[in-house]
């Protein structure tokens, strides 16, 4: 199994995309757009590595950024039709 990219999050240029009726937090890495999946603490990271494995394991890329205080599970915006409910509420 492929592991996902994981990179300090100042790395990232971020955007805002329109996806049925909500607003939410995108960016471009190695030519595929990801979605702000999902947040963790950073005592959380185990969750982060799990999540983003189950992702990976059903067919979807996906990203994992650091920062000081979190981890951000970022997932290729091909999965948001099947994932609506766990995508990033923070613009809705």
């Amino acid at each position: 199994m492929t592991l996902p990219a994981i990179i300090h999050e100042s790395f990232l240029q971020l955007f805002n995309f329109h996806h049925r009726g909500c607003v939410h937090k995108a960016t471009l890495f190695q030519k595929v757009i990801y979605a702000q999946f999902q947040t963790f603490h950073t005592v959380e990271r185990d969750q982060a590595y799990r999540l983003s494995f189950e992702m990976m394991g059903q067919g979807y890329c996906t990203l994992i950024t650091f920062a000081p205080h979190a981890y951000t599970v970022w997932v290729d915006i091909r999965a948001l039709d099947r994932f609506p409910h766990l995508v990033s509420d923070a613009y809705r």
